[in-house]
Order: structure tokens, then sequence, then C-alpha cells
């Protein structure tokens, strides 16, 4: 979980404020975010080969061919009731967060105003926060169990999800600024 956030705030962060610098070094707009997406993309095939590339795989595992087919592990996969709430929650909260996460330009240009580069410090912020919490949240887990921090979790989510919709409006009390910053950091 920690190199994936890492690898996160590598992206999200890095990607928005490569995309500005080479903006500022005088590429076009949309250039500069077509060589942003290049170059993240290089850099991330590069760094995924660097985890697989020193493990020899024949001494850490023993491969083999599978025992049973697709349409039967399918089928078994789906009859172990207490996962299927598990891969539904885990679904929900993966397109969940890839809606978010995809939508930052939107939201940082259309209803906060601000340049797309903004959405680098709002990252910054969200996985500041969640980079905080990740020790919190393993306590707490101890504490009220797993399941329970992902329930809260998903419900805390969806409530922030909903809150989006209203970023940028005078229905919240507070600046369009504040309430990005509020809701994104609750939502890391």
């Amino acid at each position: 979980a920690a190199f994936s956030l890492v690898g996160v705030v590598i992206v999200m962060i890095g990607g928005y404020a490569l995309w500005g610098a080479l903006e500022g070094a005088g590429i076009e707009k949309s250039r500069a975010l077509q060589y942003s997406i290049v170059i993240m993309s290089v850099l991330g095939l590069v760094f995924c080969y660097l985890c697989i590339i020193p493990i020899d795989e024949k001494r850490y595992s023993a491969t083999g061919p599978a025992q049973i087919g697709m349409r039967d592990s399918l089928k078994l996969t789906f009859e172990n009731r207490p996962f299927i709430p598990y891969l539904v929650g885990t679904i929900c909260l993966w397109f969940g967060l890839n809606v978010v996460s995809e939508s930052a330009t939107y939201y940082v240009t259309v209803l906060l105003g601000k340049p797309e580069t903004f959405a680098s410090i709002v990252f910054a912020f969200v996985f500041g926060v969640a980079l905080v919490f990740f020790p919190i949240i393993n306590i707490f887990s101890r504490i009220i169990g797993k399941k329970m921090i992902m329930i809260l979790s998903l419900a805390v989510f969806a409530v922030c999800a909903v809150l989006i919709y209203y970023l940028g409006s005078e229905s919240l009390i507070l600046s369009p600024i504040n309430q990005a910053f509020i809701i994104f950091g609750v939502m890391g």
C-alpha cells in the first residue's frame, strides 16, 4: 500500500507539475500534456521493471499449469459468499477513486477556476493527509476491525463524493478553495 501510494503521488503530483513545467518552457498546452503522459508512462514502465528484474522467480515460487478451468474458477469464486460483499465494495472503492482522480483537472479548472497545475497542489494535500493517516488507520483497524474501517471509509468517501457535486458553489459555506481542501483532505 505504501509503494502504491508513492507511485500515485509521483504520477498525480509530478505529472501535473511536469505538465506545468513543459508549458512554462514554451510548449503548447496539449503537446505539453502529451509529453507529460509519455514521460510518466516510460518512468512507470522503468520502475515496474526495476521491481521485477532482480527477483529470481524460479527460486521463490513453484509454478505449474492450473488444475481448474476459468469457468470453474469463477464459479468457485462466486460461491464464496463472504467474498462477494468484499469484491463489490472493493470494485466500488476503486471505481470511485478513479472517477475522482481522473476528474481532477475538471474540478480544478472548471469548478475552482484555477490552472491545471493547481491539481498537483490539491493532490499533494490529499496524499499528505493519506500518508499521515496510514498509521492511524492501522491502529484503529486493530481496535475496531478491518471490516468496520472499510465500511466507515466507504461511507466517508461516499459523503465526500456527494459534496464534490457542490464544489465551487455557494451551497457550501466556505470559499471554493477551502471547500476543495476540506473535501479532498477528508477523502485522503
